[in-house]
C-alpha cells in the first residue's frame, strides 16, 4: 500500500501543486485577516492551554488534543495556527479531489474555494482560533480514513485507526467520513463497475466506519480510567450521546436529521442568505441534471439505479449523522460536511465532460457538448459568486471581531480604573466578582451596518462572553493581577440584596466592597 501511495504522489504532483496554490490563495483571501491580527474573543481568549484545559478536553472525548498541543505548543499563536490549518486543509482537499478523480482545473479551483472559504471554517477561526489547526487536522484524518478505505484493497484495516484519531481530536467530522464513503460507492455505480465490486467496497467502508467507532469508544474508556477524568456532561459532551427517549422521539429525530441540511441550504447562516439560497437551488437542479445525463448515457442496470437512488436519498442523513447521534445538537462548527455536496456536483460535472456528445445514430462526434458545457458554466458562475460572498462575509466578520476587541480593551481598561479608585481595594489581593455581562450592559450596541454579521460566538458585541472569559481577559490580554472569584462563588453573591442595589457600570458606585469582596456590576 505504501509503494502504491508513493507512485500516486509522483503522478499527482501537478494536481497537488495547483490545489496547494488555490487553497493558499483563497485561504489567505478569506482568513488572512484573522491569522495576522489580534481578534481573540470568546473561547479564544484562553490563549494558553493549561492542565485544566487538558482535563476538559479529555472529558469531552478529545483525548489526543492535549498530546497534539504538546507538539505544537500550548500558546495560541494565530499566524502559526493559520499556516498549519491551511496545510492540513490543502492535503484534505487533495485527497477528496483524488478520491473523486476531478481533473478539470476550473472545477478544482471551485472545489478549493468552497472547501476553504465557508462558514464552518469562518466561525471556527473567528471565535475558536486556538483550536482551528486541531480541527483541521481532525478533518484531514477523517478524509484520509475514507480515502484509504475506498482506494486500497486492505485500506479498511488502517482506516479505523485514522478515524479513531480524528474522533479523538474533534468528533463532528465523522459525518465527513460517512459522506465521502457514500460518494465512493456512488462513483462506482456511475462508472458501471460490477455489482459485486460495489457491494464488496461498500462492505469494506461500513466495516471501517464501525470499527473506527468501536476502537474510539474502547480507547476513550481506557483513557478515562487511566487519567481518572469523568466524562463531561455538557451540551457538547458525550454523556448523553445515543440515549433516545422513546420510539416517537427517535422517529422525529430521524426526520429532523434528514431535513436539517435541506433547511440549511435554504436559510444558510450567512449575510444575504436569500441570494445564497437561490444559488443553492440552481446548483441543486444542476446536480440532478448532471446525474440524469450520466445515467442516461451510461445505461445503468435497474439494480444499480435502485441502489443509487437509495444512496442519494440517504445523503442528507449521512452528511448530518452527528446531529442524530448527539440527539439534535448542531452548530456552525459541525456542518463542514454540508459543503461536500458542492463537491458532489463538481464531480458529476467533471464526469459529464468525459461523456462525448452523440448524434441520433449514436456515433461519437467532436461537436460542442452543449448539454454538458452550459450547465457546467452556469454552475461555475454560481459557485464563484458563492465563494466570493463567503470570502466577503469572512472578512466582514473578522473586521467586526477586530472592532469588538478594541471596544473591549477600552471598556475593560475603564473598569480596572474604577476598581483601583474604590476605597479599600488592594491590587491582586482583594477578591473580585463581576455581576452581569458587558453584552447585556448599557454600553452594548450593535454597530450600524453589521446587523447581519452574526453567528456562533459572534453575537455579543464584546470579546468577553461568559464568566471565565473575563478571567482570561484580565490574565492574558491585560496581564493584570486580579483575584477573581470562580463562577460558583460569584453566583452566591448574586443573592445578596445589597448587590442588586448597586448601580450598573459606567454609573458612579458601580464598584463596591461587600464583605471584603469588590463587586463590579456590569449589568442587571
Amino acid at each position: 500500500m505504501l509503494k502504491h501511495f508513493q507512485v500516486t504522489l509522483l503522478a499527482e504532483k501537478n494536481r497537488f501543486q495547483f490545489i496547494f496554490f488555490c487553497t493558499l490563495l483563497l485561504g489567505l483571501a478569506a482568513h488572512g485577516y484573522c491569522y495576522f491580527n489580534l481578534l481573540f474573543s470568546h473561547d479564544a481568549l484562553h490563549l494558553v492551554q493549561d492542565s485544566n484545559s487538558a482535563v476538559a478536553q479529555i472529558g469531552l472525548g478529545r483525548f489526543l488534543n492535549p498530546l497534539y498541543l504538546q507538539l505544537r505548543g500550548s500558546i495560541c499563536s494565530s499566524s502559526l495556527i493559520g499556516i498549519l490549518s491551511l496545510c492540513y486543509l490543502t492535503i484534505s482537499i487533495w485527497l477528496m479531489i483524488m478520491l473523486l478523480d476531478i481533473k478539470q482545473k476550473l472545477l478544482i479551483f471551485c472545489a478549493c474555494g468552497i472547501l476553504t472559504a465557508n462558514t464552518a471554517i469562518t466561525f471556527l477561526n473567528a471565535s475558536y482560533i486556538g483550536a482551528a489547526d486541531v480541527y483541521m487536522l481532525a478533518l484531514l484524518l477523517s478524509v484520509a480514513a475514507a480515502y484509504i478505505a475506498a482506494q486500497y484493497r486492505y485500506g479498511f484495516l488502517c482506516s479505523p485507526i485514522l478515524l479513531c484519531m480524528s474522533l479523538s481530536l474533534y468528533q463532528s467530522y465523522l459525518q465527513v467520513t460517512v459522506f465521502l464513503c457514500m460518494l465512493s460507492i456512488v462513483k462506482l455505480l456511475l462508472e458501471n463497475k460490477p455489482i459485486k465490486t460495489t457491494i464488496f467496497t461498500a462492505a469494506k467502508l461500513l466495516f471501517a466506519l464501525l470499527s473506527g467507532l468501536l476502537l474510539y469508544k474502547a480507547v476513550f474508556q481506557y483513557t478515562l480510567i487511566l487519567t481518572g477524568v469523568d466524562i463531561m456532561d455538557s451540551y457538547n459532551g458525550l454523556a448523553n450521546v445515543g440515549q433516545f427517549e422513546n420510539l416517537a422521539a427517535l422517529c422525529q429525530l430521524t426526520k429532523q436529521t434528514w431535513l436539517y441540511p435541506l433547511q440549511y441550504y435554504m436559510t444558510p447562516q450567512i449575510s444575504n442568505s436569500q441570494a445564497i439560497a437561490v444559488f443553492n437551488v440552481i446548483l441543486g437542479v444542476l446536480l440532478l441534471l448532471s446525474l440524469a445525463r450520466i445515467l442516461i448515457c451510461r445505461s445503468s442496470s435497474p439494480g444499480k439505479l435502485l441502489l443509487l437512488g437509495c444512496l442519494i436519498f440517504l445523503m442528507p442523513f449521512g452528511i448530518n449523522v452527528v446531529y442524530f447521534i448527539a440527539n439534535g445538537m448542531e452548530h456552525a462548527l459541525m456542518i463542514y460536511s454540508f459543503f461536500l455536496v458542492y463537491l458532489f456536483l463538481l464531480y458529476t460535472l467533471d464526469v459529464n465532460i468525459s461523456i462525448p456528445a452523440k448524434k441520433q445514430n449514436q456515433e461519437q462526434t467532436n461537436t460542442p457538448q452543449v448539454f454538458s458545457d452550459i450547465p457546467r458554466w452556469i454552475a461555475v458562475v454560481c459557485l464563484i459568486c458563492v465563494i466570493f460572498h463567503n470570502i466577503n462575509f469572512s472578512n466582514q466578520l473578522y473586521l467586526k471581531k477586530d472592532l469588538e476587541f478594541q471596544s473591549t480593551l477600552s471598556v475593560m481598561t475603564r473598569i480596572v480604573d474604577r476598581m483601583e479608585q474604590t476605597d479599600g481595594y488592594i491590587l491582586g489581593q482583594t477578591p473580585v466578582i463581576l455581576v452581569g455581562s458587558l453584552y447585556n450592559s448599557p454600553l452594548s450596541q450593535e454597530r450600524p451596518g453589521f446587523e447581519e454579521i452574526t453567528g456562533l460566538g459572534c453575537s455579543q458585541n464584546f470579546s468577553t462572553t461568559y464568566y471565565l472569559t473575563y478571567q482570561w481577559y484580565f490574565e492574558q490580554i491585560l496581564a493584570y493581577p486580579i483575584q477573581l472569584l470562580d463562577p460558583d462563588e460569584a453566583s452566591a453573591f448574586l443573592q445578596y440584596h445589597a448587590v442588586q442595589s448597586i448601580p450598573v457600570f459606567p454609573q458612579k458606585g458601580c464598584c463596591a466592597l461587600l464583605d471584603d469582596v469588590l463587586v463590579v456590576k456590569l449589568s442587571d
